[in-house]
């Protein structure tokens, strides 16, 4: 079994107080929480079933993304059970 990481960026809504989460490597990945910690949770769950029984992309490097002053990105591990 082989761990990937992929790198999310969460982001914050202040005025509507929610949170999306996205990631570079997947594009299909697009989900919110009510808390940071829902979204992060939200974007492990949908990136396992985005994810499972395809080949996996290559992890891209969070440092050459632009961030915005709400932008946190994370690193989820997936495993992938070929």
């Amino acid at each position: 079994m082989t761990k990937r990481n992929f790198p999310v960026i969460v982001t914050e809504h202040k005025q509507e107080d929610y949170y999306t989460a996205s990631s570079p490597n997947i594009p299909e990945l697009d989900v919110q929480g009510n808390t940071f910690q829902e979204a992060v949770y939200q974007a492990e769950d949908e990136l396992k079933d985005l994810v499972k029984d395809k080949e996996f992309p290559e992890s891209l490097d969070p440092d050459g993304l632009n961030l915005g002053d709400d932008d946190t990105v994370v690193f989820i591990d997936i495993d992938d059970e070929e």
